[in-house]
């Protein structure tokens, strides 16, 4: 039992606790670390103010924080792989303060690893590609670069940036083109809201018709639709037509993948194949076009659309998969080299920093294994006893 001097009295105490629980509960939802603070907040209601305090500053952390199909926690990870790096017995008295500065002093997960075997060329390539260049905006021939930070407003016949009372672009029509590493927000004519994800373009109007409402898109996209029933709102892909009426949805059609798809967050969409096919979704389900056939299934649509909100979100989730989609957001290939690498699934969230080195390190450490860069080729292996430390 806690005694007076122990006893946390302010929020700042309970996300420092040298044991880390309070923050790792939040991180992971472990149901025994749940079950005991739960009990400690009906054991002490006078610091309820300093609890709610104390839970929106953890649930604000945007750290990848992983959890282990094994039954590991990111404590007992992070525990392990200081121990691995530095050999040094005094580590272990203070991992659990580490713990607490590396999830509250570094919002934008930066883990700061060491790259083993990481040629300095290789690894400026690899930066080079993954975190691209800016979100690139072009109307009647003419194009303006603009930060990935800066929502884009697109109305009546203007496109504007971070000022709202200068355009930055006028004319018909808009092509927006997003590089590996990036995703940004935009407003519609009509009051919809697009995500456009990394290494997707899309051409919308600047000002929508009277009668419909039309985008293309080669990429992925989230969109949030304004409900207009006389005005429908479509999608359009190369495989593949959304037809929308008031929705949220996600559409994922890359001009070379094989097998686009939609996912239903709310509301009611037709998605509709360029043969002819046709078929009505429901929220929390999934239409996939495999080869010439749709294919729709229940799934978790969160984790499916999570990257506009700047992380992606993994359950049970083989580490392979886990690598085909940071991949795919950074424009980097990601393997592993021996079965230790492969044989891994992992639960939790890895936030979508604009450093893909600490996106590589994070993965890294929490999987126990180190990799090594080639161009635009990251290799993982397990972590050996050998390996150098910081």
């Amino acid at each position: 039992m806690d005694t007076e001097e122990q006893m946390p009295k302010s929020y700042e105490d309970f996300l420092l606790a040298e044991d880390g629980s309070f923050v790792i509960w939040r991180l992971t939802g472990d149901s025994e670390l749940g079950a005991h603070w739960e009990e400690y907040r009906q054991s002490h209601p006078e610091l309820e103010q300093e609890i709610q305090k104390a839970i929106r500053v953890a649930d604000s952390i945007r750290l990848n924080d992983f959890v282990y199909s094994e039954g590991e926690t990111l404590l007992q990870n992070i525990q392990c792989s200081i121990a691995q790096q530095h050999k040094r017995q005094q580590w272990y008295r203070w991992v659990a303060v580490a713990a607490m500065l590396v999830l509250l002093a570094l919002p934008l997960g930066y883990l700061a690893l060491g790259r083993w075997g990481a040629d300095q060329v290789y690894q400026e390539n690899l930066v080079a590609k993954a975190q691209g260049t800016d979100v690139v905006l072009t109307v009647g021939g003419k194009s303006v670069s603009v930060s990935s930070a800066d929502p884009i407003v697109v109305s009546k016949g203007c496109v504007y940036g971070r000022d709202r009372m200068k355009p930055l672009l006028s004319g018909d029509r808009c092509n927006i083109s997003v590089p590996y590493g990036k995703h940004v927000a935009m407003l519609l004519d009509d009051g919809s809201q697009l995500w456009v994800n990394a290494n997707t373009q899309v051409e919308v109007p600047t000002r929508f018709g009277r009668t419909a409402r039309d985008i293309r898109v080669n990429g992925e996209v989230y969109v949030d639709v304004v409900h207009q029933p006389s005005r429908p709102f479509t999608v359009y892909t190369k495989d593949m037509n959304v037809a929308v009426h008031g929705t949220s949805f996600g559409v994922s059609a890359y001009h070379d993948d094989s097998t686009p798809s939609v996912v239903l967050v709310k509301g009611k969409v037709t998605v509709q194949s360029t043969t002819g096919q046709s078929v009505a979704m429901s929220p929390n389900e999934q239409v996939r076009l495999v080869g010439n056939r749709m294919e729709k299934r229940g799934v978790d649509v969160r984790s499916y659309v999570s990257w506009k909100d700047n992380y992606l979100l993994f359950d049970n989730t083989p580490i392979t998969e886990v690598f085909q989609q940071v991949g795919k957001y950074y424009g980097i290939v990601l393997t592993a080299v021996d079965s230790h690498a492969m044989q891994q699934n992992i639960t939790g969230k890895l936030y979508l920093s604009n450093r893909v080195e600490g996106v590589l390190d994070a993965i890294a450490l929490l999987t126990h294994a180190t990799y090594i860069i080639h161009n635009s080729k990251v290799e993982f292996s397990k972590r050996t006893e050998k390996e150098p430390s910081m």
